[in-house]
């Protein structure tokens, strides 16, 4: 309605990840359609998306954060834990032949996305400096 009305968006923030790909149901077209530039959160999948869960069992509840619940609730919706270990496996092939890391190739390759301006990633628990 916002564009309809002739109001110039640049950007829009989307939670968007391998795991979840529900913008490209429409979203994209219309964001690549109109020059919007999707800011993408959840690219990682609240930490789910990372070498610390490769080869882990399935968690149970209750999480650490609600974060955690969430992004474990996207997991089942993507088809459950052994899919998401295949992904993750196959991530870290990728991330071996580029001397990185499984959560920086699934932000790479979000980056890579049609209409993806951008993701956005958290990080806690370190102290630097």
């Amino acid at each position: 309605e916002l564009v309809a009305a002739g109001i110039d968006i640049v950007s829009m923030q989307v939670q968007y990840s391998l795991l979840d790909a529900r913008p490209e149901n429409a979203l994209v077209g219309y964001a690549l359609a109109n020059g919007i530039g999707l800011l993408c959160y959840g690219t990682v999948a609240g930490g789910f998306l990372s070498d610390k869960w490769l080869g882990k069992p399935e968690p149970a509840p209750p999480f650490e954060n609600r974060s955690l619940t969430k992004y474990k609730l996207i997991i089942d919706d993507f088809g459950g834990w052994a899919l998401f270990q295949e992904l993750l496996a196959a991530l870290r092939k990728i991330a071996d032949r580029h001397n990185s890391d499984i959560a920086s190739v699934a932000s790479r390759l979000m980056l890579d996305r049609p209409a993806v301006a951008a993701v956005s990633v958290r990080c806690t628990g370190r102290r630097f400096g």
